[in-house]
């Protein structure tokens, strides 16, 4: 029965990322507890390192703008306040289709989300970092999370 309910739980939990993902271009604000911050680089630096804490029923995005070929690399780290390793994680996602693409998300960001990456950018535009609880969670995060993540562009 256990194993019954949480296959119903990992469906449920894709078809609601799909509908998030179709949904997520037609609605540009924020939902309820969002944050959304842009990160801009200062001249002549080619990292930004950012910290946050995550509160029960928030997501955080950071934007950016990126060329065409840039390797972007993203790292995050997480704790909570006791210390151990906690579960947030993040994705990166373009404001459009790929080409021959039926997603927005970068090739190898997994839609559970990760905790580290590094890919060349396909399309010159706006990307966007969004770091979250993570979507297969069966419990619900009941305190805040602190993390970093480190962004660079070469």
């Amino acid at each position: 029965m256990v194993e019954l309910l949480m296959a119903m739980a990992e469906l449920l939990e894709a078809a609601l990322s799909i509908l998030f993902e179709v949904l997520g271009g037609i609605f540009d604000s924020p939902g309820k507890g969002s944050q959304i911050e842009r990160i801009n680089f200062r001249r002549g630096q080619t990292s930004a390192f950012l910290h946050g804490v995550l509160h029960p029923y928030t997501d955080h995005t950071y934007k950016l703008r990126g060329l065409a070929g840039q390797i972007l690399t993203v790292s995050l780290q997480q704790f909570d306040k006791a210390g151990a390793k906690a579960d947030v994680v993040f994705w990166v996602r373009t404001r459009m289709y790929l080409p021959g693409s039926d997603t927005t998300l970068l090739e190898g960001i997994d839609k559970r989300g990760v905790t580290q990456w590094d890919g060349r950018l396909p399309l010159t535009g706006e990307y966007e970092i969004n770091v979250s609880h993570t979507k297969m969670s069966y419990h619900v995060i009941k305190r805040a999370l602190s993390y970093n993540v480190r962004v660079s562009v070469s």
